[in-house]
């Protein structure tokens, strides 16, 4: 008897890509006009403007892919990924505030609730529906094996 059992699930919408897109391209805009003065102010002899610039180019390249990965997502659909959870930990949110739960599966990091992770362990069948480039998950569930009973 197979018994599927939900862990995680919100609505698919394409409502938080759109507010993804809207908040990493606003951020991604604002850190490429920071990074050109920093150009512009190197170029007119200005070395010890290279130290922001590095700092600059290394944010603005981070949130600059975030922003292309929610723009591809909008033109895409959900997918589905299958298999075993390989590795579960927990790491600080930004500036230490709070904490994030991730799973590897199938060599994809996924960010899941606390409460979700609680439920699970590293050997768990799952099956994962998720939007396929920022790793969204969209539905979550714990897939039992066949077994007898």
């Amino acid at each position: 008897m197979n018994k599927d059992q939900v862990l995680e699930e919100k609505l698919i919408s394409k409502t938080p890509l759109y507010k993804h897109c809207l908040i990493y391209g606003l951020f991604s805009t604002c850190m490429i006009a920071l990074s050109t003065v920093a150009i512009s102010s190197f170029i007119y002899g200005n070395k010890g403007a290279i130290f922001p610039l590095i700092f600059l180019g290394i944010i603005s390249f981070a949130v600059f892919y975030e922003f292309i990965s929610s723009l591809s997502d909008l033109r895409s659909n959900p997918i589905e990924t299958k298999g075993e959870v390989t590795k579960m930990w927990k790491k600080s949110k930004f500036l230490l505030l709070g904490r994030q739960d991730y799973l590897l599966l199938n060599r994809k990091i996924f960010e899941i609730k606390t409460t979700t992770a609680m439920m699970l362990n590293v050997g768990d069948n799952i099956a994962i529906q998720h939007w396929p480039k920022t790793l969204k998950v969209i539905k979550l569930e714990k897939v039992s094996g066949n077994q007898q009973g």
